[in-house]
Parts: structure tokens; C-alpha cells; sequence
């Protein structure tokens, strides 16, 4: 946590550290208007406003994007500093300077710290825009995949038993139909959730869904939910954090060695809520634990429910992580923003 809020507010911590330069020399020195003005004044409103920068990208920008402006800005401050000490060096070489060196370095900061979170801005948004392009070829590319495959082989079912039973009716096809209509009718459902058709996040009570999803998990599937869950655990959220359990759910139905078993838990800190499904199926090889724990979300190494699982994760604001479950299977473990999390960072 503390870790976190470090990154997040790095921006303002390092332009609130380089103000000291030019406060302690209005504080220390004798000036004229004009040098008061050059060498402290100036310098300290162009801080402050690298300074306020900083908050504001600390309420809107992820913790990542901050740390890469912060990063950029310490290397041009750096840079701007290593001139400055050739331009002391020389001027004491040649006899004196007109302006003192504690003012020229306040002001060679300002202005590498200024210059530093234009680069940083620039560099940090054209980044950004890279991976959303990436991200969004990725996710085309596998709906493509979905629905030539997942959607189209259904319906191929239900087409060829349908047209059966036109010709001989039997319950059994009547049956089949209706199951893989509905399987459609969710794979249809979850890919409007992946391509971002999603409602405004909003607090959703999260265990009042875990219930309703276990309920359904074991009507539906025959899976042996055993829960442990508060009265009321709020989150940030829409409707689709139901699918993103439903998924699970259905994920160790699909997998599970025997008859499928999840026990289902939560962990919980001031700012998160983690929920923690432990399967009893065969496990996740090692490459795709790894993939996942890394936050990536590469879809050719995914399958369809783990790739929505991690992306819907991951635009609430939260993360998928997982590990071995003993003696079998995997945990999966699903961090949300607490409500209240979300009511203090607007509220700042």
C-alpha cells in the first residue's frame, strides 16, 4: 500500500524535494527585486506547478504512468544540472558570476523539472496509446476467433437439430437446442463485455453476487460451492462482474477431474477486495500462471474465460492472480477497488 501510494504520488514528492533549493535560497540570502524574482520566485511557481501536475495526475493516471513521468522528469533534471555545473565551473574559472550559484541552480532546476514533465507527459501518453492500439488489435483478433469457432460451432449444433426436429420430433434434440442457445446467448453476452460495451461503474454489493453466481453455478452445472462471505462487501463495478464469476465457476466445472468442488472466500483491506475461488481441477500449467500473475493478456495463450476474466479484472481496476491449490487445482484470486476506495480518491 505504501509502496503504491509512493508511485502514485512520486510527481509531487520529487517537485515538492527540488522547491527546497529555491526556498532556502529566499530564505538565506540577501536579494534584489530583480534577483529575488529570477532566482527564487520564478523558480518556485514553476515547481509548484510540476507539483500540482502531480496530483492531478495521481487522481487520474495510474500508478505506472505517473512513475514514468517521474522517471523522465528526475533524467532531465539530471541532464540540467550537469550544465549547470559546466556553466559554474567556467564562470568561477573566469572570475565571478553575476548571479549567485544557489539562485542559477534553483533555476536551472525549475527549468528541468518543467522540461523534464513535458518529455515525460508526451513520452508516457504516447506509450500509452501504443498499448491501447495493441491491446485493441489483440482483442479483435480474438473475437474473430470466437466467433468463428465458439459461436459458429453451436449454432451449427442447433441448426442441425433443429432441422431433426422438423422432421421427427424427440425431446432429447428440443433439449439439446435450448442448452446451446443458451450457451450462445453467453458467449454473445460475453463478448460485448470484452469489446468494452459496459454500463458506468458503480458500487455493486459483491458478495449479494457471489451468491446469486454460486446458486446458479450449482443449479446449472452440478459445482459443489462452499462459501465463506460477508453480509455485504461493496465494490466498484457494473453487471459484468456477475460473468466474470459465472466464468470461473463455469471454468472449474469444465475442468474438474471429479465432481466439481469451489470454496469461495474474501480477503479484504481498506482500499481492495479480493475474492478467492479454489477449484479442485487439474490445475494451470506453469506458463499460464506465470502469464497471468504478470498481468498480461495475450489471448493466443489464454483461453476465452481466463482472457475475459483478466480484462474485466483489470478495467474495474483490479488484478487476476493465481496459485497452486492443494492437493489439486488452482486458487484464483480476483482483487476489486472497495467502494469506499473509490469515495476518498474522488473526494480528494
Amino acid at each position: 500500500m505504501i509502496a503504491g501510494a509512493l508511485k502514485r504520488w512520486s510527481l509531487s514528492i520529487v517537485a515538492v524535494g527540488l522547491s527546497f533549493v529555491p526556498l532556502a535560497h529566499l530564505l538565506l540570502e540577501p536579494h534584489a527585486l530583480l534577483s529575488l524574482l529570477l532566482e527564487a520566485v520564478l523558480p518556485l511557481i514553476l515547481l509548484s506547478g510540476v507539483a500540482y501536475a502531480g496530483y492531478e495526475y495521481a487522481r487520474r493516471e495510474s500508478p505506472g504512468f505517473v512513475v514514468a513521468v517521474t522517471s523522465r522528469t528526475i533524467a532531465v533534471v539530471a541532464g540540467v544540472q550537469l550544465l549547470n555545473l559546466w556553466v559554474l565551473t567556467v564562470t568561477v574559472a573566469e572570475g565571478g558570476a553575476a548571479v549567485h550559484p544557489a539562485g542559477l541552480t534553483g533555476m536551472y532546476l525549475a527549468a528541468g523539472a518543467m522540461a523534464g514533465l513535458y518529455l515525460g507527459t508526451t513520452d508516457a501518453r504516447r506509450k500509452q496509446h501504443e498499448r491501447a492500439l495493441a491491446e485493441e488489435r489483440d482483442r479483435l483478433d480474438f473475437l474473430n476467433e470466437i466467433l468463428r469457432h465458439n459461436v459458429l460451432n453451436a449454432m451449427q449444433v442447433v441448426i442441425g437439430r433443429a432441422e431433426r426436429l422438423r422432421e421427427r420430433p424427440d425431446p432429447d434434440d428440443a433439449a439439446t437446442i435450448l442448452r446451446w442457445a443458451r450457451t450462445v446467448a453467453r458467449q454473445v453476452r460475453r463478448m460485448r463485455l470484452l469489446t468494452g460495451e459496459t454500463e458506468r461503474a458503480r458500487p455493486i454489493d459483491l458478495a449479494g453476487v457471489l451468491r446469486e453466481e454460486a446458486s446458479k453455478a450449482g443449479d446449472r452445472d452440478g459445482v459443489e460451492v462452499t462459501a465463506d462471505l460477508p453480509e455485504r462487501l461493496t465494490v466498484v463495478a457494473d453487471d459484468g462482474v456477475g460473468v466474470l464469476f459465472e466464468t470461473l465457476l463455469l471454468n472449474a466445472a469444465e475442468h474438474a477431474v471429479d465432481e466439481p468442488s469451489v470454496d469461495v472466500w474474501t480477503e479484504t483491506t481498506d482500499d481492495t477486495a479480493t475474492v478467492c475461488l479454489a477449484d479442485n481441477g487439474p490445475g494451470l500449467p506453469e506458463e499460464l500462471s506465470a502469464a497471468l500473475n504478470a498481468g498480461e493478456s495475450d489471448s493466443d495463450l489464454f483461453g476465452f474465460g481466463l482472457h475475459l476474466v483478466a480484462t474485466l479484472a483489470r478495467r474495474y481496476g483490479g488484478a487476476l492472480r493465481v496459485s497452486d491449490n492443494e492437493p489439486t487445482g488452482t486458487v484464483f484470486r480476483v482483487s476489486l477497488p472497495r467502494a469506499r476506495a473509490a469515495e476518498r480518491r474522488e473526494a480528494r
